[in-house]
């Protein structure tokens, strides 16, 4: 996602959040370097949006996708039984 495709999708959700003076609204992301750009900055403060970078605490993160990552970093790729092909037919059934 670019900076200006984020920002596009913060000015959506701003429109369906609708923070005022007494009531802001809290964004939670990913902190991605993507998504971080002055203009978004700028935004989100002027139409009272709080941002809370949350990558290092996310909890599927750390305890499962993290792991996994790892697993499979380490060329453990589950095999595929021989002759048994996967499609939407046999997952069906």
């Amino acid at each position: 996602m670019t900076g200006e495709l984020f920002l596009a999708w913060l000015k959506h959700f701003v429109k369906y959040a609708v923070p005022n003076p007494d009531h802001k609204v809290l964004l939670r992301m990913d902190g991605h370097s993507n998504h971080k750009s002055y203009e978004m900055f700028k935004y989100s403060r002027e139409n009272r949006v709080v941002l809370m970078c949350t990558h290092r605490i996310q909890p599927l993160d750390v305890v499962f996708y993290g792991p996994l990552k790892m697993y499979f970093r380490n060329d453990k790729v589950v095999e595929e039984p021989r002759g048994q092909n996967c499609n939407a037919v046999s997952v069906s059934e």
